[in-house]
């Protein structure tokens, strides 16, 4: 209907002429996934509309109470011209099927209303990755879709001036919003521990140095590794993180932490 001639425009009562639509931005809260994976995008719409101008059609006679009423009805609902209604989004993977790194399993979600300002809630889109899918950055498509308000007039009527007949049209809108995703190899890193020692802590001791070994047993190195421990009940670990560089294949580290005995 943008463009096409506004019937209410020409209709006793259309106060108002206010531009402005609906403008909606979307944002994947995991961008990040990895070959092979069976996992979930999670995609939030945020409404930034506005309403940008607003044209008096006609001025409301200042000796008609009804049209005066009337002409604050209108002037109050039109900006509701900046809700998205019914609004629903689809995550697509452009290009061939040949080339796409992943599938989509759900490929339509929906985000009910949402107004000026408001951001939708998480919309679920499970994926999986194909386990070929080399690694890079790929692009998404969210296609969202919904209708707004185009329009809103009050007719004025004497007989009953606090009580307008109200006329409204909608007008539906589809915005096509660019995401990417980038595709990692899973590593194929995996750890044995070969020694801890030492194997016992006196109950009530505190300070306890444990050092444990670890080998890399995988057929990939490990960057940045942090191994973190998880003691059971009355163990403390007053430092519980020991990092490592790198770790390649078949070489072995390391860790060291203290630990308090309740």
């Amino acid at each position: 209907m943008q463009g096409s001639p506004n019937a209410l425009e020409r209709f006793p009562g259309d106060f108002y002429k206010v531009e402005g639509s609906p403008e909606i931005a979307a944002t994947l809260e995991r961008s990040r996934v990895y070959q092979g994976e069976e996992t979930s995008l999670y995609l939030t719409l945020t409404n930034r509309g506005r309403v940008t101008s607003i044209e008096v059609n006609e001025e409301p006679a200042r000796t008609a109470p009804e049209e005066v009423y009337a002409a604050k009805v209108e002037l109050e609902l039109e900006n509701a011209r900046t809700a998205a209604q019914d609004v629903s989004v689809s995550l697509l993977v452009p290009g061939s099927r040949e080339d796409a790194p992943l599938e989509v399993k759900r490929q339509v979600a929906y985000a009910g209303t949402l107004r000026e300002g408001q951001v939708s809630p998480r919309l679920e889109f499970p994926i999986e990755v194909y386990e070929n899918a080399p690694p890079g950055d790929y692009d998404l498509l969210a296609v969202v879709n919904y209708s707004y308000q185009w329009d809103v007039a009050a007719k004025p009527e004497s007989s009953r001036p606090e009580n307008p007949d109200i006329f409204y049209l909608y007008e539906s809108k589809s915005q096509t919003l660019p995401l990417k995703v980038r595709v990692e190899r899973e590593s194929g890193a995996e750890f044995e521990v070969l020694e801890v020692n030492p194997k016992d802590l006196e109950v009530g001791s505190t300070d306890n140095v444990v050092k444990v070994t670890i080998e890399n047993v995988g057929d990939d190195y490990a960057k940045d590794l942090v191994a973190r421990l998880r003691p059971e009940s009355g163990i403390y670990v007053s430092v519980d993180e020991s990092p490592i560089p790198l770790l390649r294949p078949r070489e072995t580290a390391e860790l060291v932490y203290k630990l308090d005995v309740s």
